[in-house]
């Protein structure tokens, strides 16, 4: 995966992440779970992580300030932070993302969408990668052609069915569709391309050197 895909992804949970927790009250969420009583600047109550057997009032929750939208904390259990991770141990999710989704769902809250002006500049990041990648197959598409293909063709010995072999290998090679694709495994480092291509060199050498591959293999 992109560095840049993941930095995307990143920020997208960052600001539906911020977004349920700056939407949805965690004193009136978690007052829904278990009974809060006040104390001090504080609410407090048995703990309502289904995997945990509170005996004595051990979950405590802060309320909201001017440095967040209020936190929890279970003394008994070591667990908490804020609302999505209180949703995270309730319904013992295995991704934070799936705890906001979650709850997003069950309290009906829309999460923000993506802005006419990201899609713009993304469908801008396409047009101009996918521009690339055609100009880089079509470099790709001739240098394979002389080192793979021309070594095989050369050995007609006859001129005109070498100059008709010439055309008919170059427009198959050319057509072939996946050019743009190939460049852009070959730039991510595929294995498989590399070991297509590395294979098609070796045979391409042997023609020349008039070892065939079945022959190479007899040896």
């Amino acid at each position: 995966m992109r560095e840049s895909s993941v930095s995307e992804r990143r920020y997208v949970f960052r600001r539906n992440a911020d977004f349920v927790k700056a939407a949805v009250p965690l004193i009136a969420y978690a007052g829904g779970l278990t009974d809060l009583q006040k104390r001090g600047g504080t609410l407090v109550g048995r703990c309502p992580l289904p995997d945990h057997e509170d005996s004595t009032p051990s979950f405590t929750v802060w309320p909201p300030n001017d440095n967040g939208p209020g936190s929890w904390w279970c003394f008994g259990c070591s667990r908490g932070t804020d609302i999505i991770d209180l949703y995270f141990h309730l319904y013992s999710c295995t991704r934070m993302w799936e705890a906001v989704v979650g709850l997003s769902l069950e309290l009906g809250i829309e999460l923000p969408s993506r802005s006419d002006a990201w899609h713009r500049a993304t469908r801008r990041k396409a047009e101009y990668r996918d521009a690339a990648y055609r100009v880089l197959g079509n470099v790709l598409k001739r240098r394979l052609y002389r080192t793979l293909i021309l070594p095989y063709v050369d050995l007609i010995v006859d001129f005109e069915e070498h100059e008709r072999e010439l055309d008919r290998s170059w427009r198959e090679w050319a057509d072939w569709w996946r050019w743009p694709s190939l460049a852009e495994d070959l730039i991510a480092g595929n294995m498989d391309a590399f070991g297509a291509i590395s294979a098609a060199k070796v045979e391409a050498d042997q023609a020349v050197q008039g070892v065939t591959p079945a022959e190479s293999a007899e040896s």
